[in-house]
């Protein structure tokens, strides 16, 4: 078979759009994906210029911007690739001019190539905002970590003041004030910590739609008056596996943002739970952290009926720091997706300007059973500890909050800036340590080789960890089992002497 004279079928059968033109610019032969998408135009027509034949296919010209490809190509006697603006952006295209030299070394023609890229732009833009999260997402946790450190320090010295005080002293209220400000920015470090992906705080089986009623009773009324708040919640939904305390959060958020979406206004927000079976056509267009798989999903809906968000404002409201408000918060919808990426979720949101938003949250369903929470006895104010407690951690302030805490009740406190000097005050006291509050991260010997360590050398007492990140982060970092109990920094005094205690019975 002469492949020459196939060589016209050859080409129609590439998908992509192909055109030869001469030197004047003038196109010569087309394809027939050219001639498809000329739409109006022939061309292969001897009068079809190249300007001609972009305006048809619906793209800017680059001869009109200044920077002609084929005349390049000729004059660099090389291939030259260059991106097609197009009245439409949907979709991304380049092209691609080649010369076809003669013997002599001269340029008879260029062969000019237009390519669909959408799919790989696509991919490559989700690769690079990827990345972007990745990168912000360990600096917030690394602040988040550290900030919990320095809340720590703060929170502990107002809690052994406050025990200092007479009960009608007005300082109370000073210290009081400290320990407000204080919990609140936990409550930023806990957010920074979800945008993170280490918001999977303590996943369990779990309802959605009790967790959701009985938050929105609480928040009914920090709803304006002119705005009517209706629910719908689905009963015997099949359970998630997730953290409350991280899907109040996002509860939280979404009704703080349709609120604000409403402003002063006459409004409504709607808040569902349910249960959907979503295929592959469901989850386009949604925002996730990998393909989500199909399969039945719980889905939380809060729909307002504000101001509605453009096509521009949708693609960004998941930045961190971005936002529309004159003095923006910057966290709160970025913390909201960091903590739906780290259950596995989706988020779907649909809006029109003028008439509302609605977010709806996909949480993939669970097989398990609801845990019964176990009833916690309340430490008496009274109690007196005896016995020996080793803090090994490397932030000073830590220490001797820590120490403190546990010496006002009558422990005996020994305490080590790093893992090396607690093996050595564990050799040299052995069995009179009665438990060990040990942190995560540290230098030289981190909190995990320091666990091992005192196990290899018989020690038997219990190990509390402690650390500025979340407990289902500091377990994974330190990979050990046989923990009695863990407390996240900055904790109060009287979660510490009830963590110990816990431990020690």
């Amino acid at each position: 078979m002469d492949l020459k004279e196939k060589w016209p079928q050859i080409i129609d059968a590439v998908q992509d759009v192909v055109v030869v033109v001469d030197r004047n610019r003038m196109v010569v032969a087309a394809n027939d994906a050219a001639r498809k998408q000329a739409k109006g135009v022939d061309p292969s027509s001897i009068k079809t210029s190249c300007r001609e034949f972009s305006r048809a296919c619906g793209y800017t010209c680059h001869e009109q911007l200044g920077n002609c490809p084929v005349d390049t190509a000729i004059a660099q006697k090389k291939e030259v690739v260059v991106p097609l603006e197009q009245s439409s952006r949907e979709t991304a295209s380049e092209m691609s001019a080649t010369p076809l030299l003669t013997e002599a070394g001269g340029v008879s023609h260029v062969v000019k190539v237009i390519r669909d890229v959408t799919g790989r732009t696509h991919a490559e833009k989700r690769i690079q905002q990827t990345r972007e999260t990745e990168g912000l997402g360990v600096l917030a946790g690394g602040i988040a970590h550290d900030f919990n450190n320095l809340l720590l320090a703060i929170m502990g010295n107002a809690d052994l003041v406050n025990q200092s005080l007479p009960p009608d002293t007005p300082c109370r209220e000073n210290v009081d004030a400290i320990l407000n400000s204080s919990h609140r920015a936990a409550d930023l470090c806990k957010q920074m910590l979800a945008y993170s992906g280490k918001g999977r705080f303590v996943v369990r089986p779990v309802d959605l739609s009790p967790v959701v009623g009985d938050l929105v009773q609480l928040l009914r009324d920090t709803i304006p008056k002119s705005v009517v708040l209706r629910c719908d919640f689905a009963p015997k939904l099949p359970l998630i596996n997730a953290d409350v305390t991280q899907l109040r959060q996002v509860i939280l958020n979404l009704l703080t943002n349709a609120a604000e979406a409403i402003g002063e206004n006459i409004g409504v927000i709607t808040v569902r739970t349910g249960a959907m079976e979503c295929d592959e056509d469901y989850f386009k267009g949604a925002y996730s952290e990998n393909d989500p798989v199909p399969g039945k999903y719980v889905y939380l809906e809060v729909a307002d009926t504000g101001v509605g968000i453009d096509d521009q404002t949708r693609n960004r409201i998941f930045d961190p720091f971005f936002s529309t408000k004159a003095l923006g918060r910057g966290l709160g919808l970025a913390a909201l997706s960091g903590i739906v990426r780290g259950h596995d979720g989706v988020i779907k949101i649909t809006s029109e300007m003028g008439r509302g938003t609605t977010f709806r949250i996909l949480l993939p369903s669970s097989n398990g059973k609801v845990e019964q929470p176990q009833s916690s006895q309340p430490l008496n104010s009274d109690w007196q500890a005896d016995g020996t407690v080793l803090i090994i951690d490397d932030e000073e302030p830590v220490r001797r909050i820590a120490g403190g805490i546990l010496e006002s009740v009558g422990f005996r406190v020994l305490s080590a800036a790093d893992g090396m000097t607690g093996l050595k005050i564990y050799r040299e006291h052995g069995n009179a340590i009665n438990a060990v509050l040990l942190d995560v991260t540290m230098p030289n010997l981190s909190g995990a080789e320091t666990y091992q360590e005192l196990r290899t050398a018989g020690a038997t007492m219990p190990v509390i960890l402690s650390s500025g990140y979340n407990e289902q982060e500091a377990i994974e970092r330190v990979g050990c089992e046989g923990l009695a109990g863990f407390i996240q920094k900055p904790y109060r005094a009287q979660q510490l002497l009830e963590t110990v205690k816990h431990a020690l019975d």
